[in-house]
């Protein structure tokens, strides 16, 4: 079976990649850490493999034609209070293109 795949975006800081809270994550999962700001283009392209994203605060946005086009993504977790920089009406129908959310 294949390792599910997890995008850290926006870690500028370099708060996150050698810590063993990450460590940990890499025993179970296949993490790659981004350390700069991703354009759209670029951010489709890194992202369309991966099932889940933590996005650091709310440095990149999560618009609907950004969602649309992660086909894998089943996660987005986020450190940081508010989600302002997600669509959350697309987040939402996003899961209803997945058989198992079916209500």
């Amino acid at each position: 079976m294949k390792r599910p795949r997890l995008a850290i975006l926006d870690n500028y800081e370099g708060m996150l990649a050698n810590t063993s809270p990450t460590d940990e994550l890499r025993k179970v999962v296949d993490v790659t850490v981004f350390d700069r700001r991703l354009g759209f283009q670029e951010l489709v392209e890194a992202l369309k493999k991966h099932q889940m994203v933590l996005a650091i605060r709310e440095r990149t946005r999560f618009p609907f034609d950004l969602l649309e086009r992660l086909p894998a993504l089943e996660v987005l977790v986020q450190t940081g209070g508010h989600a302002y920089h997600v669509d959350l009406a697309a987040a939402t129908r996003k899961v209803s293109w997945y058989p198992w959310a079916a209500t």
